[in-house]
């Protein structure tokens, strides 16, 4: 079985916490548009959002809201 893309991995995140694209980009320090080009477009975010999504992902994994 192969890896989820980013894109499927914000997705399913995203989706997980029920939040909409600009709550989960305002989460995240982004705008609703950076999310969506991830989220369709197959776009890897710059490094300090990517580090924001993957703090995110890792408490999400534990249990834990963000």
């Amino acid at each position: 079985m192969t890896e989820p893309t980013f894109a499927e991995r914000c997705r399913a995140l995203r989706e997980d916490l029920g939040l909409s694209r600009p709550k989960f980009a305002a989460l995240i320090g982004c705008s609703p548009h950076a999310v969506k080009k991830w989220e369709l477009a197959g776009k890897i975010p710059f490094r300090p959002y990517r580090d924001a999504f993957e703090r995110i992902e890792r408490q999400h994994q534990k249990g834990h809201r963000p």
